[in-house]
């Protein structure tokens, strides 16, 4: 029986997020863009009379502690794209120099990843997708065929916010998208799954507690006590691992069609 594995690159999500030519020009307005959506979304909660679950001013831009801390990091994130190749490269060097200041930029690119994908819709085209590959059974999950792998370079979401419009409940993400086996995220991801009170943050639209949860996920990143219990960024480089993990090349082993998108 056929075997197909889906390898997908960065232009697979090129449709709402930056590729490495236009990852600049992404970050010098992601300010004036973040306040809007704010703005409108405490407009929306007025009208609509509902309380604010967080206080816009203490949030965003500079008068909350980690808020301020959060926007000074995309700043300096805005600066490294503008003088080196690209953020990879500017990461190599932190890699190659054993410098701390690795884990910061992997704090602050998980976090801005998470927020740029909450201000666009989801990429169309793993829309059409899914609706080609998955089926459902008796509980309802949406399932891919065990004959089916999806192995993705990206940091993104995009799997997740794409497959939780084919679920009837949000929780179907992590037990039918996140834990399987046959999806592998070679370069991790922007999310933290194994946290639960931030489990969804991947697939979430934009409001304003989400730009709590986002920003309290930063602080966690960044303090002492939140590394004490597990909040490590995700992300990953290709040239942080030694080579291709046995578990990789177990579920790999047998493809024999390779269908490339997004390179």
């Amino acid at each position: 029986m056929s075997k197909i594995t889906y390898l997908l690159g960065a232009g697979a999500s090129c449709n709402a997020l930056p590729l490495v030519n236009n990852f600049n020009d992404k970050l010098k307005d992601f300010r004036d863009r973040l306040w809007e959506a704010v703005q409108k979304q405490a407009t929306i909660t007025a009208v609509q009379n509902r309380a604010i679950i967080a206080n816009v001013h203490e949030l965003f831009p500079y008068n909350g502690e980690y808020g301020k801390d959060f926007m000074e990091s995309i700043l300096w994130l805005k600066t490294i794209a503008e003088k080196h190749a690209s953020i990879d490269t500017y990461a190599k060097k932190l890699f190659i120099k054993n410098d701390k200041e690795l884990h910061k930029l992997k704090a602050t690119l998980s976090c801005y990843l998470l927020l740029e994908q909450s201000l666009q819709m989801t990429d169309k085209r793993y829309d059409n997708f899914f609706a080609s590959i998955l089926t459902r059974d008796a509980s309802g999950i949406p399932k891919l065929h065990k004959d089916v792998n999806i192995v993705t370079w990206n940091y993104d979401t995009q799997l997740e916010k794409s497959y939780e419009g084919f679920c009837t409940d949000p929780s179907f993400v992590y037990k039918g998208l996140t834990q399987n086996k046959n999806i592998i995220r070679l370069n991790g991801t922007c999310a933290l799954p194994e946290k639960d009170n931030v489990r969804t943050l991947g697939h979430c639209d934009f409001n304003i507690p989400f730009l709590e949860e986002v920003i309290k996920l930063f602080k966690n990143f960044m303090v002492p006590q939140g590394a004490a219990v597990g909040y490590q960024p995700n992300i990953s480089f290709a040239w942080e691992k030694a080579g291709i993990k046995d578990n990789v090349r177990e579920t790999l082993n047998g493809t024999t069609t390779l269908v490339i998108i997004g390179y």
